[in-house]
């Protein structure tokens, strides 16, 4: 599958990778809306069997997924809105689901299954193999058998933001108690359609050439500062380096780079008034892009950038380095690249 280029800004020495994030994100952004819509199905289910609010309407049919770029196989929840309170079972067959990718015209028809929760409830899903694509669009049509009404929803995945990585100032001095080393490194995102959900910073390292990379995740971060589509941090090294000795052996590991990773959501990931109040939430369509239905689709676009420091600031900083331990600057990498390469996938 191809993966999409992105624009890097130049004037920065390190090697650099953009790419999609490929592991280590937990499936949080989709949690305080789970939350709402398990409260409002709870609520149904609890309402009085004299109460029939949804007679005769033709919003048959609630959806409800976050389509996810991490993921190869993406899941839509698929609940049938039952005319009368009851427990009566769900036949998959009366449904259909098919998608299309608005930016491409692809168009896929959804596979059904039937899955069993532990307290004993079954529910219907429907699944297809999907990489969902920064900046492409979503479009979903629900049929019910004997029915003429479609039920749509539609999403954007965020565009892909570009990075800005400078090139790190680290110099030492002798001062009155000995060496000194100052050492700071400025990273910016641009172009991202709100505030990231999570970010990320990690530090990777690697002890011998069979071994995986090990990410060890900065706590605390830097202050991140957030405005009109622009987010940007600067690096203490020197002090992220004093965090990480507590986490690692450093005379035994490399350094072999420097990431980060955002979560960023749709642009109708956004609860009314910007609260997940879920006194609110459970209210049918008041968080919704579903036409003729019930529900929520959205996106989420998770991107990730790693880049190398130089081996002289690695040194005055007092990191392994890779040619340390294993007799070459960066083993991974082709004989044709440089440090200042800039590699995007």
């Amino acid at each position: 599958m191809s993966v999409p280029t992105q624009r890097v800004s130049p004037g920065f020495l390190s090697g650099i990778i953009v790419r999609h994030a490929t592991r280590r994100y937990r499936p949080r952004p989709t949690t305080p809306v789970v939350v709402a819509l398990l409260a409002f199905l709870l609520s149904l289910s609890a309402c009085d069997d004299t109460v029939n609010p949804i007679v005769e309407s033709d919003q048959q049919i609630t959806l409800f997924a976050t389509l996810d770029m991490l993921e190869d196989v993406q899941w839509v929840r698929f609940i049938p809105v039952r005319g009368t309170i009851g427990s009566s079972s769900v036949n998959p067959e009366d449904f259909g689901l098919v998608s299309t990718d608005l930016t491409t015209g692809q168009q896929l028809v959804w596979e059904d299954s039937l899955v069993t929760f532990d307290n004993g409830a079954v529910g219907l899903f429907f699944y297809a193999d999907l990489r969902v694509q920064p900046g492409h669009s979503y479009s979903f049509e629900a049929t019910k058998a004997g029915s003429s009404v479609v039920t749509t929803a539609m999403t954007t995945v965020p565009e892909m933001p570009i990075i800005t990585v400078l090139p790190e100032e680290v110099t030492q001095f002798v001062g009155s108690s000995g060496f000194v080393v100052n050492g700071f490194q400025s990273v910016s995102w641009s172009g991202l359609n709100a505030e990231p959900f999570d970010v990320d910073i990690f530090y990777r390292f690697l002890r011998t050439r069979n071994d995986p990379f090990r990410d060890i995740e900065l706590e605390p971060k830097p202050l991140i500062t957030y405005a009109d589509g622009n987010l940007s941090f600067t690096l203490n090294l020197p002090g992220d380096r004093f965090l990480l000795q507590d986490s690692l052996d450093l005379a035994k590991h490399a350094l072999m780079g420097i990431g980060m990773e955002i979560t960023t959501l749709d642009d109708n990931f956004v609860p009314p008034g910007g609260v997940f109040d879920p006194e609110l939430l459970v209210q049918p369509g008041t968080f919704s892009n579903v036409t003729n239905g019930f529900g929520y689709i959205g996106a989420v676009g998770r991107y990730r950038a790693e880049w190398t420091l130089t081996d002289a600031s690695m040194r005055i900083l007092r990191y392994q380095t890779p040619a340390d331990l294993f007799g070459k600057r960066d083993f991974f990498k082709s004989d044709t690249e440089t440090d200042s390469s800039v590699r995007v996938y």
